[in-house]
């Protein structure tokens, strides 16, 4: 089994927020690798799924970087790659099931965004024997691939009478069944933890299928304070021309409807805004989770305004639950949580507290309107504040005031 590598000669990366692609680079291809490489060298990791090509593609970092340390694994990938490696799904899938794991060590942080989950990744950095994935965007690729189907059946060998349909959905979950795999092949780590990007959440599912063992965790925030907080993160707030704006927000559309289900559902000729694109985007994840509590799938809620409340106990509390902390908590242990809880999560990154400040936005009356009315359509979720059930909320309990004790409150 061999996997075809190609050196790096210049970098197009779209966009500063693209999904991870193996067309960010431009490559020479060179000479052929045995693909047990891509188990044996630790600075070999799984960057992206091509479906057109049907390999999944990896990338080389130079000796020395860890990409646990950084809030965006794709971002990071991209920036120090140094080489490509492909390699055909068939035997990507072949060469995964040779890792071993337990899904006991797995924990999935899904979120829909600007809600804490980077710093939540970077709270299990802190703890020793726990490896932080951050946004591997290779999950990401799956969620445009179960939405659309995105498998060449020929590449799926299982001979057997079922349908097409049943036959890609078979083959996506073992592209994610070794996309996983991959990410967690270190042997030194004692917890997996991966935070995908907010799509992610629309195959939770799935990776309970997989993994049910494994611990589940989910951010979210009030739909106005959310979107106030993706506009100022996603737009610039210039003002454009009308035609300028109608084709950048065509544009938008085609890159986020892969993996939004709710965008993917309006007819193409229905025009969404940019403001109604990010609505459709908190929802999706939100269904998504909603979801999951119907199949019964254990997991924990957290919202925002914890992180803001009471950071130290909200980050307890996480760790706590997915088994990440331990009864004694070295001091060193606890220091290095209390200066990632007084950090940006995301400095030095286009999405820095530093960079959104700059160009932060106030909500305008139109904006309330398309979310109120994108709102008033959900049979469920028809509420900005709506609770997804089972939610922990740390707040003060009136009763306990003159203690001045927090408590913990289940909502929804």
């Amino acid at each position: 089994m061999k996997a075809t590598t190609a050196k790096i000669t210049s970098k197009i990366r779209r966009h500063a927020m693209s999904w991870a692609s193996i067309n960010d680079f431009q490559c020479l291809e060179t000479e052929p690798i045995p693909a047990e490489n891509l188990l044996s060298n630790p600075h070999i990791s799984l960057y992206s799924l091509d479906f057109e090509t049907r390999c999944a593609v990896f990338v080389e970092t130079p000796a020395g970087l860890s990409l646990t340390d950084s809030p965006f694994y794709w971002m990071t990938q991209c920036e120090h790659a140094i080489r490509v490696i492909t390699l055909p799904f068939a035997d990507f899938i072949a060469l995964a099931s040779q890792i071993a794991v337990n899904p006991a060590k797995f924990c999935f942080i899904y979120s829909v965004g600007r809600a804490g989950s980077t710093l939540a990744s970077r709270l299990f950095a802190c703890v020793n024997g726990v490896e932080a994935i951050s946004e591997p965007d290779a999950l990401t690729t799956l969620v445009a691939a179960r939405h659309f189907a995105s498998v060449d059946e020929a590449i799926y060998h299982q001979n057997n009478n079922q349908s097409n349909e049943h036959s890609s959905e078979q083959m996506i979950k073992h592209l994610l069944d070794a996309s996983v795999r991959f990410l967690c092949k270190s042997a030194m780590a004692n917890k997996f933890v991966i935070k995908g990007r907010s799509q992610v959440t629309e195959i939770g599912d799935w990776l309970h299928e997989l993994y049910p063992q494994a611990k589940k965790v989910f951010l979210y925030r009030n739909a106005e304070s959310w979107l106030g907080s993706a506009k100022s993160a996603f737009t610039t707030g210039e003002t454009r021309e009308a035609k300028a704006q109608m084709t950048l927000e065509q544009a938008t559309r085609a890159y986020l409807k892969p993996v939004t289900r709710l965008i993917a559902a309006y007819p193409d000729d229905q025009h969404l805004s940019t403001v109604e694109l990010m609505i459709l985007t908190w929802l999706s994840a939100m269904d998504a989770c909603l979801a999951m509590c119907r199949l019964g799938i254990e997991i924990l809620p957290i919202r925002f305004e914890s992180w803001r409340s009471h950071p130290e106990e909200t980050a307890r509390k996480m760790l706590a639950y997915c088994d990440c902390y331990p009864a004694s908590v070295s001091s060193s242990t606890s220091k290095r949580l209390l200066e990632v809880l007084s950090k940006d999560s995301q400095a030095d990154t286009v999405l820095s507290q530093e960079n959104i400040q700059r160009r932060e936005q106030c909500l305008l009356p139109s904006d309330w309107e398309q979310l109120h009315y994108h709102l008033s359509r959900q049979s469920i979720i028809c509420s900005a504040d709506f609770n997804i059930p089972g939610t922990w909320l740390y707040h003060t309990d009136p009763k306990s005031l003159s203690s001045g004790e927090p408590s913990w409150r289940i909502l929804g």
